[in-house]
């Protein structure tokens, strides 16, 4: 299995919250809500030493769905 490039998500304050608000609507896809919560996690990783494996499994998603969604 190949390694995962680790890229960099930085927010400005009013897209981190658009997205805070955005993780609070039910109305949302599970889908876009799963990535919402990704990029607010990979945001966050500035303060952590999460790896792209730790945070998908805290997320109960795959590595490559976070690496997707940061390069996107």
């Amino acid at each position: 299995m190949g390694r995962h490039a680790q890229y960099t998500v930085s927010l400005s304050q009013e897209e981190n919250e658009k997205l805070l608000a955005m993780s609070n609507d039910n109305t949302l896809s599970a889908r876009v809500s799963k990535r919402v919560l990704i990029l607010l996690a990979l945001d966050n990783k500035k303060n952590s030493n999460l790896s792209h494996r730790q945070l998908a499994s805290a997320l109960n998603t795959t590595a490559t769905t976070i690496v997707a969604t940061a390069r996107n």
